[in-house]
């Protein structure tokens, strides 16, 4: 395809030494070549920045190293990644994850042949801290069907109802949207990608590639996995709710009319998933309620 297009390609690093190299690999191997890629270190405490200054020797004129000396986490390191972005498209690989060698292609070649949308998304597996393959993601279900088909609305609908039903490194979109969303909120430890998500979707119409473009590692060492991820999500929609501007144009996109409703389903939602779980169960019931006094 016609390489005319330059996307960047923004990743964040803190303490990555075991799985950064792969990570970097899979960037610059990528089958789409006019790429710029933003890789901000942290303030790592082991051999994240050697690492990535061995690659930028290798690949001057494709990566882009800022290293900073404080660690700020994820979501500050994000920020600073977009600002440093200059390409029209844009889109972030964690530092432990994997991109498939197509996925700029595939996702580029999706925006380009469909103007309609500003942003897509695609499908993931997941690994181990081995490379072992621990689960693929499901494309067989009617929404996966609808959806490459074009028709978004229950993506809105999962998104704002649900929670957060997408791997957010297989995001690719306009950098304009990206910017558009504000930037990622430090005030979230560790949902600040779905809050983000939130904002971006609102004003960003969203398509979907069918395509397996991400493979999404799980192990131990993990942020989302040494604290409250799902209180932290809660929060998001606490918030959400709240946010008149944001959560009307989600709303409406979801297909819904009335505000309360929509809003009242959101939590039942939520609560039936983790109706198995104390203390998300807890924090869920107390926020249903005090939204149910205030409405």
């Amino acid at each position: 395809m016609n390489e005319n297009v330059k996307v960047s390609v923004i990743m964040p690093a803190y303490n990555a030494e075991r799985f950064i190299a792969k990570s970097i690999e899979s960037v610059v191997n990528q089958t789409y070549t006019n790429i710029e890629f933003v890789i901000v270190n942290d303030g790592s405490a082991d051999s994240t920045a050697d690492i990535i200054r061995r690659y930028e020797s290798q690949y001057p004129e494709k990566i882009l190293f800022v290293d900073k000396d404080i660690n700020e986490g994820t979501a500050k390191t994000l920020n600073i990644a977009m600002s440093y972005a200059t390409g029209e498209y844009m889109c972030w690989l964690s530092a432990d994850d994997l991109y498939v060698n197509t996925m700029v292609e595939s996702s580029l070649s999706f925006l380009l042949e469909h103007p309609e949308f500003d942003a897509c998304h695609s499908l993931s597996v997941t690994i181990d801290e081995n490379d072992k393959l621990l689960y693929t993601e499901d494309n067989s279900d009617n929404y996966h069907k609808t959806f490459a088909k074009g028709d978004n609305k229950e993506f809105y609908m999962r998104m704002l109802l649900s929670g957060n039903c997408l791997h957010g490194c297989s995001m690719f979109g306009k950098r304009d949207s990206f910017l558009k969303a504000g930037g990622f909120d430090p005030h979230y430890r560790y949902a600040h990608d779905y809050a983000f998500w939130l904002r971006m979707i609102a004003d960003a119409n969203i398509g979907f590639v069918n395509q397996y473009n991400v493979m999404g590692r799980s192990h131990a060492g993990q942020v989302t996995r040494q604290g409250k991820n799902e209180i932290d999500a809660i929060d998001v929609y606490n918030d959400l709710i709240n946010d008149d501007e944001v959560f009307l144009k989600l709303m409406v996109k979801a297909g819904y009319s009335d505000r309360y409703k929509c809003a009242r389903e959101g939590y039942i939602n939520r609560i039936l998933v983790f109706r198995e779980f104390k203390e998300e169960l807890t924090y869920l019931a107390e926020s249903f309620g005090r939204f149910l006094a205030s409405s």
